[in-house]
């Protein structure tokens, strides 16, 4: 009896996720209904709170859509991703790749930057809470030392590239205003998402930054980043405005360690 029960229940539950039929045949039901109105309840319900999961994680996603759009999105994305997790947190973690292929990208190209800082805000909650590089471990290091100095960012931090104004857009949408309209770039515009404490934030950098936060991921020294300023702006000052970054991002808790060359 046990068994039995175990396997119908594991059989209504696939068929729940996936919303097949095959346990219909072992339903009794009354006369004025039917087995597949009857198992539609469950299998609405589930897709029900999957789309609720998304509209949480990509609230002003769906603020920028609007809820009949964002709905049938949300139908689609669950087709093309069902849930694989036993964790709602990583349900809608394809959701902005998902949108560069719908077919509302072609009218809607912003979506999918919408969704990303979204997702990047989450990533970066989420992150592990590692070590962070503090101004007296930069004062500690040799001056002779600093050339070769690569920096190490956090876990929480993300950098993303977007060729429109989707941080605009996603700020007036967080403070409940009017966005801009779309505005789409040639050069791409670089956001900073990370976790001071507890607290996620973001901002957008200029070129000169969005340029350096890119070399320092691919764990370029001192050096290298002063010579890469000098061909944006004033040769002659790269150096301090270089170092006028680190001291900011210091301060802010973006960089976790400070490497010293051997």
């Amino acid at each position: 009896m046990a068994k039995n029960l175990a396997n119908l229940q594991s059989q209504m539950q696939n068929d729940i996720l996936k919303r097949e039929s095959r346990v219909l045949k072992r339903f009794s039901v009354p006369k004025h209904t039917t087995a597949e109105k009857r198992f539609a309840v469950y299998q609405d319900a589930y897709q029900i709170r999957l789309i609720e999961v998304l509209s949480e994680d990509y609230e002003n996603t769906w603020k920028y859509l609007g809820d009949e759009q964002f709905y049938k999105l949300a139908v689609e994305y669950i087709k093309a991703h069902p849930s694989d997790q036993t964790n709602m947190r990583w349900f809608g973690r394809h959701f902005p790749e998902f949108l560069t292929q719908c077919s509302l990208s072609s009218d809607h190209p912003i979506l999918t930057e919408i969704a990303s800082i979204e997702k990047a805000i989450e990533d970066a909650f989420d992150a592990v809470d590692d070590q962070t590089a503090t101004m007296e471990n930069l004062a500690a290091i040799p001056p002779e030392a600093i050339t070769g100095l690569t920096f190490k960012l956090k876990s929480a931090c993300r950098l993303l590239r977007q060729q429109t104004n989707a941080l605009d857009i996603y700020m007036a949408l967080v403070n409940e205003q009017t966005p801009d309209a779309l505005e789409s770039f040639d050069q791409p515009r670089h956001t900073l998402v990370w976790r001071n404490d507890m607290m996620c934030q973001y901002r957008a950098l200029d070129a000169e930054e969005g340029m350096l936060v890119d070399l320092m991921f691919d764990g370029k020294d001192f050096a290298l980043m002063c010579e890469m300023a000098a061909t944006m702006r004033d040769a002659d000052s790269a150096a301090t405005r270089v170092a006028g970054h680190i001291t900011n991002w210091l301060q802010t808790q973006v960089i976790s360690e400070l490497i010293i060359a051997k």
